[in-house]
C-alpha cells in the first residue's frame, strides 16, 4: 500500500521533500542492518566501498527509500551465499551509487521495461513476492532530482571495483547531483 500511496504522490508532484544533510553512508549502513534477516536467510555476504562518511542534501526518508529499494532488491534477486557489493563515489557535482549483486541476471526480453510501474520480470513473478513498483520508484525520484537511474545485466565485477571480471550478475548505478534540485 505505502508504494502505491507514494507513486501516486510522485506522479502527481504531491511530494514534500525537505532536504537536509543526510550522511549517505550511514543511511546505507542502516539499510543494510534494516535487510539483516533477509541477508542471514540467504548468507549474503555485503561488501561496501565508500569513504567513511557521504554527505548529501537530500530529504533523508526519500533517499533511504531510493536506497532501500536498490539493496533490498540486490539481495532478495542474488543467490544463496551470493555477493552484493555496494559502491559511493563523488563526481565533482555528482555521486554516484552502484549496488551490484551475483544473483539472477535480467533476462533481455525484460530489460526494456525493468522501470515500468507494476512491471516484474518474467523468470521471477512466480518465485518472489512483490509489486513492480520499487525500481519505478527509483527512476521517477531520480528524474524528480535531475538524475538518472540505470543497470547493466549481466554484468562483471569485483567486490573491489564495478570494473573486475571475478563476478557475474546485475549492477544498478543511480547518479544524482550533491543536492537535491526540485521540479514540480
Amino acid at each position: 500500500m505505502g508504494n502505491l500511496l507514494n507513486i501516486s504522490r510522485i506522479e502527481s508532484h504531491r511530494v514534500k521533500d525537505k532536504p537536509e544533510k543526510v550522511d549517505l553512508v550511514r543511511v546505507i549502513r542502516e539499510v543494510v542492518v534494516e535487510c539483516n534477516d533477509k541477508i542471514e536467510e540467504q548468507e549474503v555476504k555485503i561488501k561496501l566501498n565508500s569513504p567513511s562518511h557521504f554527505t548529501i542534501t537530500y530529504d533523508k526518508e526519500l533517499i533511504r527509500e531510493v536506497v532501500s529499494n536498490l539493496i533490498a532488491n540486490a539481495i532478495k534477486f542474488n543467490k544463496q551465499n551470493g555477493v552484493v557489493v555496494i559502491h559511493l563515489e563523488k563526481h565533482n557535482t555528482k555521486w554516484l551509487l552502484q549496488v551490484a549483486n551475483t544473483g539472477l541476471v535480467i533476462p533481455k526480453k525484460d530489460q526494456a521495461h525493468i522501470f515500468e510501474r507494476f512491471y516484474r520480470a518474467s523468470d521471477v513473478k512466480d518465485k518472489f513476492s512483490g509489486t513492480g513498483l520499487g525500481l519505478h520508484i527509483v527512476q521517477e525520484y531520480a528524474k524528480k532530482w535531475h538524475g538518472n537511474v540505470s543497470f547493466k545485466s549481466p554484468a562483471h565485477f569485483s567486490e573491489r571495483s564495478m570494473k573486475g571480471d571475478k563476478l557475474r550478475g546485475t549492477i544498478f548505478t543511480l547518479q544524482l547531483p550533491v543536492s537535491a534540485k526540485q521540479t514540480k
